[in-house]
């Protein structure tokens, strides 16, 4: 009887954590959100993100396209100091989209792809974090992608459409201000 006490504690433990790690990453409103973790490889002086890659199925018009990221701190970028003064190593972030063994989209990202989308004072202060798959519209394959100030809930949230031709589409994903609201950035790819 003193074995099973023990044994229904770690088994709810292990219940409630691995609950916990599935739920993480999803919005309330089911969208995927990136969470962020880095990594002290170098010095305590300077931090990289992890690499991560991200390989999904995405059905568009009953067609089937397969959906690559992959984010990869970049030493050959310039490196980003917080506002912890902590010296943060920025990303570049690789899209492929592929319709069976056709290619669709290839490209890699770096923050200043965004440059006409935020200021330049945001954009020297930020690094490029991530890019998530969002939905699928008639105009294409949806992804959000976050310029954040390291460590820190600070962010600027861009919206990228893929259409079935490959052409791209980015924007400014969140309202912006209302003194601003009248110059809205779109830039067409």
């Amino acid at each position: 009887m003193s074995m099973k006490k023990p044994l229904y504690f770690t088994i709810a433990v292990t219940i409630t954590f691995l609950l916990l790690a599935c739920t993480n990453g999803v919005s309330e409103n089911g969208t995927k959100q990136l969470q962020i973790i880095y990594i002290n490889n170098d010095s305590p002086e300077k931090r990289r993100a992890e690499i991560v890659q991200d390989t999904q199925i995405i059905t568009l018009n009953n067609t089937k396209y397969h959906s690559y990221i992959t984010r990869t701190p970049n030493d050959s970028l310039p490196y980003v100091t917080g506002k912890d003064g902590i010296t943060y190593v920025d990303n570049t972030i690789t899209l492929r989209i592929t319709r069976g063994n056709v290619p669709i989209f290839n490209r890699t990202f770096t923050k200043n792809n965004f440059a006409t989308l935020v200021n330049d004072e945001f954009l020297r202060e930020a690094t490029l974090e991530g890019m998530v798959y969002d939905k699928t519209t008639p105009e294409g394959i949806k992804y959000a992608v976050s310029l954040c100030y390291p460590q820190t809930d600070l962010y600027m949230p861009v919206s990228i459409t893929i259409d079935i031709h490959g052409r791209m589409e980015m924007i400014q994903a969140e309202e912006m201000p209302a003194e601003t609201a009248h110059e809205e950035h779109s830039s067409h790819i």
